[in-house]
């Protein structure tokens, strides 16, 4: 029994706090089989430019230098490698660097040799984030995710994305209507998700308030990156 095989099950909590050996096989299965993997991922949407405009959205990702996000798509196909996002996801490790989450970055292994995610390698890959480097604010993941008052005060956000009723709940139908439309981009292809459409997550309240005011200079890059691990 002593060389019985070492296992291990992940039944809660980030895949990276298991042992590293196990983690591939472990993420593999948790997203199932081909079909499983493709239902269990959330890929980006086209934008039709023109209508974007025509909503005054272009405009407004403009104001915060995000519009390489609109236009994005990877290569010139659009064409979706799912395999290698699959290992390179099945992989990934993060080094906070010396100055986090300025110098956070995320590396898994594409074929046998390592890919790295960074603000660097994102600009490379398009102008996202177009402002200069001191017009973004460096935001705490905590605050982000669990802390959002800490951004913005809840009342000045809470007025400016929802038609404010008293005991309010934060559904998606209590949303003003131009900022439920510009959740449907949000979701898909700013901050990722999958699950109840109808519900509004706490960090999306943010993003949404950037947008709608210009007064929250988030990072595009940086989200990417959050959103990733």
């Amino acid at each position: 029994m002593a060389n019985a095989p070492r296992k291990a099950v992940w039944e809660k909590g980030p895949i990276s706090k298991m042992p590293a050996e196990f983690q591939p096989k472990l993420f593999y299965e948790k997203m199932g089989d081909g079909h499983s993997i493709k239902e269990n991922m959330c890929f980006e949407k086209a934008v039709l430019v023109p209508y974007f405009k025509a909503l005054g959205f272009f405009e407004k990702f403009t104001t915060l230098g995000w519009e390489a996000g609109v236009s994005f798509k990877g290569n010139t196909s659009g064409e979706f490698y799912i395999k290698s996002v699959m290992e390179w996801m099945s992989t990934l490790t993060k080094n906070d660097g010396s100055n986090p989450p300025r110098t956070t970055t995320l590396t898994g292994t594409v074929n046998n040799k390592p890919v790295t995610l960074s603000p660097s390698t994102l600009r490379q890959l398009a102008k996202f984030d177009s402002k200069a480097d001191n017009f973004y604010w460096i935001v705490d993941p905590n605050d982000y995710y669990f802390h959002t008052e800490k951004l913005v005060e809840d009342n000045t956000m809470l007025s400016e994305l929802f038609m404010l009723e008293k005991g309010l709940v934060m559904n998606r139908d209590k949303l003003m209507p131009i900022v439920s439309l510009l959740l449907n981009f949000i979701i898909t292809n700013v901050t990722p998700r999958l699950g109840d459409r109808m519900a509004v997550r706490k960090w999306e309240l943010p993003v949404l308030y950037a947008l709608m005011t210009g007064q929250l200079h988030l990072s595009f890059r940086k989200m990417v990156i959050m959103h990733v691990w």
